[in-house]
């Protein structure tokens, strides 16, 4: 119904400026929904959600930047051959 949704292929935070294993789920959900991606990054989050911790800390302030490092559009997302192949194209974007 274009709405968005949020997926962190890694399942889980990185650590530093190291990407992790991607799981296949999200590229899979995006070439069956014909979806595009949009790959950001989020930095500074380490303080509002630590790494090991299931709650947030709102009692200190925190300022959280997102950029966004590369698109994919719909029509790209179906032309790719897997979901493997379209992890790949956006693991190159990073």
């Amino acid at each position: 119904a274009g709405g968005n949704l949020f997926v962190f292929p890694e399942g889980t935070r990185g650590q530093g400026d190291q990407l992790g294993a991607f799981n296949k789920g999200a590229f899979g959900l995006a070439r069956r929904c014909q979806a595009p991606i949009s790959v950001l990054r989020v930095e500074g989050s380490d303080r509002l959600y630590a790494p090991g911790r299931w709650l947030f800390n709102t009692c200190v302030p925190t300022t959280i930047r997102l950029s966004c490092i590369g698109n994919l559009s719909s029509q790209e997302v179906s032309a790719s051959s897997s979901s493997a192949r379209l992890a790949e194209q956006v693991r190159a974007m990073y």
